[in-house]
């Protein structure tokens, strides 16, 4: 189920912690606690974009920890939606 570009910025923003509820109410069903304390960790997502200017909150998560978590959500969307991995190695349009 997708929505209007202009009701996402209006409703969540960079806001993933409210992403994911909106994507589970309307049907993911990823009711993982682990996934969405790391989207509530993230959100505001824009509070990263210059995380090297100033002293970032300390992380509640390992790397291994956070790629795993990411790994399951995408794994999870891909399976819902039966969208494909990208293909490795090739070139993006536009890019060289």
């Amino acid at each position: 189920m997708g929505f209007d570009d202009a009701w996402c910025a209006r409703h969540l923003g960079l806001h993933l912690d409210r992403s994911l509820a909106l994507a589970n109410a309307s049907g993911l069903g990823l009711d993982a606690p682990p996934i969405a304390a790391l989207a509530g960790f993230l959100s505001p997502y824009g509070q990263w974009r210059h995380a090297d200017l100033g002293a970032p909150p300390d992380c509640p998560f390992a790397p291994a920890e956070m790629r795993s978590l990411t790994r399951a959500l995408l794994d999870h969307v891909r399976a819902m939606t039966g969208h494909r991995f990208p293909a490795r190695g090739r070139r993006h349009r536009g890019r060289a």
